[in-house]
């Protein structure tokens, strides 16, 4: 009888460390090409074009039913001033959770161009990005996590 009772627990335990959990994600691969302003204000109060920024970036919503929503944001962006002369580069990564209100941001700057796909000019208007064939999808996801796991060994303080 006691075994029994044992056996039961055990199994009970280990039923409950099972990972059955099931994650959906969703993911957005994306390339563009936009402005970006100033951090001061000219004489009227309003933000000036300094430049553009070409990026390369991979949205990525999870779910699961253990850790609720997680939201992962991996960017790499160069920046030209309007002149179209190269500045620096950054490698970004975002992580939020709404399950716990967590929310982190890791960034590191680099000094030559890291960004693929993108256009060589500032945008004319602003607008979506170009349509991305599933080749360059893959070739923009494998190029941003090389990056970031070269980044994460260099910068450990980017996970």
């Amino acid at each position: 009888m006691k075994n029994i009772f044992i056996f039961s627990l055990l199994t009970l335990l280990l039923m409950g460390c099972s990972s059955s959990e099931s994650v959906q994600v969703i993911e957005h691969i994306e390339v563009f090409t936009m402005d970006y302003l100033g951090d001061t204000p000219n004489s009227e109060g309003l933000m000036e074009i300094e430049g553009y920024r070409k990026v390369n970036s991979i949205l990525r919503y999870e779910t699961s039913s253990r850790s609720g929503k997680t939201t992962k944001l991996y960017e790499v962006a160069d920046y030209y001033n309007n002149d179209g002369t190269y500045i620096n580069s950054s490698i970004k990564y975002d992580v939020f959770r709404d399950s716990t209100n967590y929310s982190d941001t890791k960034e590191e700057m680099e000094f030559e161009p890291v960004t693929t796909l993108a256009a060589d000019q500032p945008p004319e208007s602003p607008g979506p990005g170009k349509e991305l064939s599933e080749d360059e999808k893959n070739l923009i996801k494998e190029h941003v996590f090389k990056l970031y796991r070269y980044v994460r060994v260099v910068c450990p303080l980017i996970v």
